[in-house]
């Protein structure tokens, strides 16, 4: 199987805009995979602060639906 490696845009040098406005080449997404005719990117930050609040919602929802 064949290990999937993002990498950044060459049209925008992985900023997503060119001239301010989204690149066409990736749609504003800056990194991506393409293979086969399927383009993949992800669209979330990824941070310890994104993982505590994730995690805090999850909590939350649990205590207002076990009540």
């Amino acid at each position: 199987m064949e290990e999937i490696k993002f990498k950044n845009c060459e049209a925008c040098g992985g900023t997503g805009q060119i001239g301010g406005k989204k690149c066409p080449t990736c749609f504003g997404h800056a990194s991506f995979y393409f293979t086969n005719n399927n383009f993949l990117y992800w669209d979330r930050a990824i941070g310890y602060a994104h993982i505590f609040v994730r995690e805090f919602k999850q909590v939350i929802n649990i205590i207002i639906n076990t009540v």
